[in-house]
């Protein structure tokens, strides 16, 4: 029985000690899943209310100072959900978000995916908050 498995490459370089030669060394990763069954992608929940943004910014000081002053004070408030097609928007997004849980104590789980769809790339960003337990 022969399985569908998803493999991964890649191919890293070594350094002998000498910081000016660098020998390619080959090297395999490969990933088996055990799953057979087509799950939807999270980010695909009918609950997650999305915000979509279409700004593209020319650098990460101007993506990262957008996402700190609009995106980042109201995902979890007015939306769950960012969806953008700008790379650097969702890296400062997330870094904002990932840095909170890290400063002020675990608000949110994060979560990141892209999304190839109609031939546009778009990276996306949500949240869900952190049901307390008790003991």
């Amino acid at each position: 029985m022969e399985r569908n498995m998803p493999k991964r490459v890649i191919v890293m370089g070594k350094n002998n000690g000498d910081e000016k030669k660098h020998e390619p060394v080959p090297y395999v990763e490969v990933i088996y899943t055990d799953s057979t069954e087509k799950k939807e992608p999270a980010w695909k929940d009918p609950s997650i209310r999305w915000h979509a943004e279409s700004m593209k910014f020319e650098s990460i000081f101007e993506a990262h100072e957008w996402a700190y002053s609009e995106a980042y004070n109201e995902i979890g408030n007015l939306y769950d959900g960012y969806r953008t097609i700008d790379e650097k928007m969702a890296y400062a997004l997330l870094f904002e978000l990932v840095r909170a849980n890290t400063l002020w104590g675990k608000k949110w789980e994060v979560y990141s995916d892209i999304d190839f769809t109609d031939k546009v790339l778009s990276y996306l960003i949500w949240v869900k908050p952190i049901v307390a337990t008790e003991n």
